[in-house]
């Protein structure tokens, strides 16, 4: 458990009365400052197998790791330079999951020393998915920030960072034959095999994190939901969606990972 906290205000002047905005609101950037609290519980384990070889007169010891990584944070977003908050009058409902935070990763690396001078080697990562705040699509507090989120209830935003999104799978191989030619002379040739099932590792973006179809201030109050005339909104049907609901075509502005890659090498150790 740790709890940090951190002030780093600058550019402060001296003004004659309150400066306001367009909106007739105290204007916020008469100058910078930052306040940061943190608290994270983690736990980890990990186990080795070594598994020798039966090839050989000398069995060679292979070697597996599984990895299993438990975090839970709550902390606003770091560094406290960048953190965008909702309304710079009321934190509370900014208190919530970091941008970062992944609540489980699993890491497995096996090693197999083979017969022949031939090395098979994995990295294999499950990543569970970043948390993120669903978005409203106009600045309904008029604080000059488009970063508002629905609301449960009139004056009650949704809490930041309150949705998850999608997981992660990470595998990648590499292959290696050394040839020797000498007590100090060989080769080795390697092919690595990056993303090796071409996994698309999808994550929500653009529109498909926003809650309602309108840009509306009653987005996400329940009693205005469908209801008629401008205050009206309704759900959007690409809220939280990979595929288009009705044609099943995927949806372009999500996110994509890297792509299938591979790179092959050839060395002569003198």
């Amino acid at each position: 458990m740790s709890r940090c906290r951190s002030f780093s205000p600058s550019g402060w002047k001296a003004v004659p009365k309150c400066p306001v905005t367009s909106s007739g609101k105290p204007s916020g950037w008469s100058g910078s400052s930052g306040s940061k609290t943190a608290s994270a519980a983690g736990r980890a384990s990990e186990k080795t197998i070594k598994i020798p070889n039966p090839n050989g007169p000398r069995p060679t010891p292979g070697c597996l790791i599984f990895g299993f990584r438990y975090s839970d944070f709550g902390i606003w977003n770091s560094p406290v330079s960048s953190f965008n908050h909702f309304f710079e009058f009321n934190f509370r409902p900014d208190y919530g999951y970091s941008d970062q935070n992944r609540r489980h990763q699993f890491v497995a690396q096996p090693v197999i020393f083979g017969p022949w001078g031939i090395e098979v080697s994995s990295a294999i990562r499950f990543l569970t998915g970043t948390p993120f705040s669903p978005g409203a699509g106009s600045d309904f507090n008029e604080d000059k920030a488009n970063n508002d989120r629905p609301y449960y209830a009139f004056g009650v935003p949704f809490t930041r960072n309150n949705y998850t999104n999608k997981s992660l799978t990470f595998v990648d191989l590499r292959v290696q034959k050394s040839i020797k030619i000498t007590e100090s002379k060989q080769f080795k040739l390697s092919a690595e095999l990056f993303n090796l099932f071409n996994l698309m590792n999808l994550t929500y973006a653009s529109t498909q994190t926003n809650f309602c179809t309108q840009t509306v201030k009653t987005c996400g109050v329940p009693q205005f939901q469908g209801a008629a005339g401008s205050l009206g909104w309704t759900p959007n049907v690409l809220f939280q969606q990979l595929r288009n609901p009705t044609t099943g075509a995927i949806l372009t502005s999500n996110n994509a990972g890297v792509p299938f890659e591979s790179q092959f090498t050839f060395k002569f150790i003198f």
